[in-house]
């Protein structure tokens, strides 16, 4: 269904068709009209999602909702917007409450079966509180929904996050400040009600696209994690991390900076599993030609379009550039930002966290610039350029050295500071492995085979994914036969 040809800009409506509720342009959108058109020509009765639900609930709000209450592991997990994703709840960083607490906020409770709905930071997301949870509590910007037993949870999450979903909770939720709903305006959504052997096949149809999209995932990201184990075995270095040592003794000649941290026997013993490796290792300052950290242009320096500025969300989990997800500045700033230019075969590495874990854990390779952005990229201070000299070391090579857990492992140790930096003149002191080029050359052959067939199970997860949800829109309005 292609509602592009309706999203006008400029457009006329009836004094008629004019509501006192809301008077925002964005509530009468040519394109609204015409997906409230369609859900009123479909074959199934309509109901608003206040006449399908027996209780309908949000949770607390002010001091009430504190981040102090936070736990990390308990028997309460309490969802938060972060938590609710199409997919469905996403486990993997639940926060928890205590059981006093609660029972304090009883209102909110949910259990399997419930349908929760995002109304605020992200408008719009909805998934179904699973059975492999017991009980859990919400937070105040999500609503939780108890709905008839003739009802299935799963086909009203699936709806929701269609783009019939979407379009009303873009509408009902628009504000003069961020947009936002409430619990009224949830209850305002229309959905069309088939019977439940159609509604429970809808779910079916999304639940396993869900999960087959999540399987092509995870088979595309150990496909690209396991390049270390293969680089691991090709410069001939332990895979085994060594032991912590808490008590040390270190000499005063050695000392040159003052956090105990750097001088662990663990980062000691890394060291040296490095320079045991089969070829000799050298610093990046004599591999490299250039390692400096970027500049983050000032707030009213970014402009619209112009020229590029590559930031650290900007860094794909398989270390690429995502040149849809970069920012602009002007032409003026640019100019006067020479040392943190970025030209093709760079490598980006992540410079400052407010996590020290995440220091030594993300990495960029800038390949393949839009030929509209050659010459005009730059990156932000949050990231450090590090430029290599291409007649000794391969960029894509010097990458999977910097992905192998020991080299992460000597990056994070330089981090200084409680919110940890790291600074391109400690960089420089990093040592590397430096095989042949030919050797270099096997490696990144390798590196390639494993981002093109992991790209292939990217594109295909995708493709799955839109053509089931395109498929279920479809059946939802009943221009497909369900058999």
């Amino acid at each position: 269904m292609d509602i592009n040809k309706y999203d006008i800009k400029r457009f006329l409506v009836k004094s008629s068709d004019l509501t006192r509720k809301k008077l925002f342009v964005e509530f009468y959108q040519p394109k609204f009209q015409f997906l409230f058109k369609k859900l009123h020509e479909c074959p199934y009765p309509l109901h608003s999602l206040k006449e399908l639900s027996n209780r309908m609930f949000d949770g607390p709000f002010g001091s009430n909702r504190k981040v102090d209450m936070y736990q990390d592991n308990g028997i309460i997990p309490y969802i938060r917007v972060k938590d609710v994703l199409p997919s469905g709840i996403f486990l993997d960083e639940l926060k928890y409450i205590s059981q006093e607490k609660h029972n304090e906020l009883i209102r909110s409770r949910v259990v399997p079966g419930n349908l929760l709905i995002t109304i605020a930071g992200r408008l719009g997301t909805a998934a179904v509180f699973p059975e492999s949870l017991k009980e859990g509590n919400i937070t105040g910007h999500i609503v939780g929904l108890e709905l008839s037993k003739e009802i299935n949870p799963h086909y009203v999450a699936t709806f929701i996050n269609s783009q019939l979903g979407e379009f009303q909770a873009i509408r009902l939720g628009h504000r003069t400040t961020r947009p936002e709903l409430n619990l009224s305006e949830v209850g305002e959504f229309i959905i069309p009600v088939p019977p439940k052997p159609v509604q429970d096949l809808i779910a079916q149809i999304i639940q396993s696209a869900y999960s087959t999209h999540q399987e092509k995932l995870v088979a595309a990201q150990n496909l690209i994690l396991g390049i270390q184990e293969y680089v691991i075995k090709v410069i001939g270095i332990k895979n085994v991390l060594p032991g912590s040592q808490n008590r040390f003794i270190i000499r005063r000649a050695q000392l040159n900076r003052f956090d105990v941290r750097y001088f662990l026997p663990f980062y000691t013993q890394l060291e040296q599993i490095i320079e045991n490796s089969i070829y000799p290792t050298k610093n990046l300052s004599e591999i490299c030609i250039n390692i400096v950290n970027g500049l983050t242009p000032a707030k009213d320096s970014y402009t619209e379009n112009g020229c590029v500025v590559i930031k650290v969300s900007s860094l794909t989990k398989n270390w690429q550039i995502e040149w849809n997800k970069v920012a602009f500045t002007s032409r003026t700033f640019f100019q006067k930002s020479k040392k943190a230019y970025v030209k093709d075969g760079d490598l980006l590495l992540l410079s400052a966290s407010h996590q020290l874990d995440y220091i030594g854990g993300s990495f960029g390779l800038v390949r393949d610039i839009p030929i509209e952005y050659v010459d005009q990229c730059m990156a932000v201070g949050e990231l450090i350029i590090v430029r290599v000299n291409h007649k000794i070391v391969l960029p894509e090579y010097l990458l999977t050295c910097f992905i192998t857990k020991p080299i992460q492992e000597l990056i994070n140790r330089m981090s200084r500071g409680q919110t940890a930096h790291l600074y391109a003149e400690d960089l420089q002191h990093l040592r590397v492995p430096l095989p042949s080029m030919e050797i270099q050359q096997v490696i990144v052959d390798e590196l390639n085979r494993r981002r093109n067939e992991a790209n292939h199970l990217y594109t295909e997860a995708e493709y799955l994914l839109t053509e089931a949800k395109a498929r279920v829109e479809r059946m939802i309005l009943g221009e497909e036969e369900v058999t």
